[in-house]
């Protein structure tokens, strides 16, 4: 079996897992738990199909034990807290997620770039980082199709992925957590659209990919929620580093 290197620069993504006793477990070392059924009652609003993969949510915030979940502005459709000791303190030495701009509670999305600058929907962009384009279809899929699978390819596990809410850095996640607490949140989500509107180089190797995802609310409503991915050529291999959300609307949860 071909070992899994994730958007290789000359070969394909493979997608590529075994069922272990632990979960399923990629070429590319990233092991994913296996679902845990619902127990609790608060826990059925957000998981409807009775299980759940990431170990530590909870149902109420408390400054000193729990945090915003990296999918807490997908407000009642996922589940918004975490346990704080499931994360880490490692902010990044440079922030490239691009930073929603905010007019009181409202989100105005992010500030303009140069059209020189955003290489969505550019041919160039393939020939000159190679593996980049293929990267940005993966987030397209994952996230447009609900297709974990692609996310996997972009993940690396001994690479954490620092985690920003309305443009701030709050945490930093083991990749297989944030992983496996994506993969909840698209088994609770209803994507109504998924569109990537800017990609950009922020620095020598390093490409913010930013855009909306609107999903269907629990009132039948549609909401946004701002998303941003930086993606790093770390050794050939186009990696996720950085992911930021921020939502249409603040709310209480």
């Amino acid at each position: 079996m071909t070992p899994l290197v994730p958007n290789a620069r000359e070969a394909p993504a493979h997608r590529l897992f075994t069922k272990t006793a632990e979960g399923r477990r990629y070429d590319n070392g990233v092991l994913l738990r296996k679902g845990s059924p619902v127990r609790e009652d608060w826990q059925r609003r957000y998981f409807p199909r009775g299980s759940f993969h990431f170990p530590k949510y909870r149902q109420s915030y408390s400054p000193a034990s729990t945090a915003i979940s990296p999918f807490g502005f997908y407000y009642g459709v996922c589940a918004p807290f975490i346990a704080l000791d499931h994360t880490h303190r490692y902010p990044p030495a440079a922030v490239y997620v691009d930073i929603p701009l905010y007019s009181g509670n409202e989100c105005e999305g992010y500030p303009p770039i140069g059209a020189d600058e955003n290489y969505v929907d550019r041919d160039s962009l393939l020939g000159a980082e190679p593996g980049l384009t293929n990267a940005v279809d993966e987030i397209r899929e994952a996230f447009g199709a609900g297709d974990i699978d692609a996310l996997v390819t972009l993940v690396d596990p001994r690479i954490a992925i620092a985690v920003f809410l309305k443009g701030q850095y709050v945490y930093t996640l083991d990749a297989t957590d944030y992983i496996d607490l994506t993969r909840d949140a698209f088994r609770s989500t209803e994507t109504i659209a998924f569109g990537i509107t800017r990609i950009h180089q922020r620095a020598d190797g390093v490409y913010a990919i930013s855009g909306d995802h609107t999903y269907r609310a629990h009132d039948g409503s549609t909401r946004k929620v701002y998303v941003s991915y930086v993606l790093e050529d770390i050794r050939g291999v186009w990696t996720l580093t950085q992911v930021g959300t921020a939502p249409d609307r603040t709310q209480s949860w």
